[in-house]
């Protein structure tokens, strides 16, 4: 990241001046911007060409959800690409609530994302050593999976397992708007052929009844605290 220090006219420049003619041979998509989301419609508007290799904008979460660009840029572009292209959190010694807190800001920020119109999600690391690197600049992460300290086996940490949910919704698949009465789930849904998947996360520390919905298809449910479920229609 030492090298990450253009300004809004300085990408503008090499991007449309240098660096979009070169790739009209190749199969390749040059995304924005891929910093924090806080004034990402505005870097959007300032940045975007159409007509060229330039097909999206990438962003990070390290400053806020700000959702609500998502949608600004969505509407604005309804084909332009969406990519969360880095989110992690920071490291500490394995303890449960720590590491299981982390899991939930994963699943509310990519539900809430997911939502709001974006292509795809990268995990900043999937892969880490026990001491959350390695790192040139001791900045040490969580990752969804952890190499043990003897380097013989993996653990996968709670990350996994509920990002293992989020998988569930396919490449290619259409987002399916949804209605919750409870502002403590949180719900996406998905679409690909005939086939729907439905993801509940319950951010609150009570059991949750629920019913679930989708055209003549009725299910009575509930679900445990801070538990993930998914369905497969």
């Amino acid at each position: 990241w030492e090298s990450c220090t253009f300004t809004l006219d300085e990408q503008k420049d090499f991007i449309y001046n240098y660096l979009d003619g070169k790739l009209n041979d190749l199969n390749t998509k040059i995304l924005l911007f891929d910093h924090n989301k806080e004034d990402l419609y505005n870097n959007f508007k300032y940045l975007y060409k159409d007509n060229t290799n330039v097909k999206g904008i990438s962003f990070h979460w390290y400053s806020g959800s700000h959702y609500n660009n998502l949608k600004l840029i969505r509407k604005y572009n309804k084909n332009v690409l969406l990519i969360n292209s880095e989110m992690c959190t920071g490291f500490s010694p394995y303890d449960e609530k720590t590491w299981l807190n982390d899991a939930y800001l994963y699943t509310k920020e990519i539900i809430n994302n997911i939502n709001n119109g974006i292509n795809a999600f990268l995990d900043w690391n999937i892969l880490l050593d026990f001491r959350g690197g390695p790192n040139h600049k001791s900045n040490y992460c969580k990752c969804p999976i952890i190499l043990n300290k003897d380097n013989n086996n993996i653990i996968k940490t709670p990350i996994y397992y509920y990002l293992y949910h989020l998988t569930r919704l396919e490449e290619n698949s259409i987002t399916i708007e949804n209605s919750v009465y409870d502002s403590d789930l949180y719900v996406v849904s998905s679409k690909k052929d005939k086939n729907i998947v439905i993801t509940i996360y319950n951010d609150s520390d009570i059991y949750k009844d629920y019913n679930l919905i989708i055209g003549d298809y009725y299910l009575n449910d509930s679900i445990n605290p801070k538990s993930i479920i998914t369905y497969e229609i």
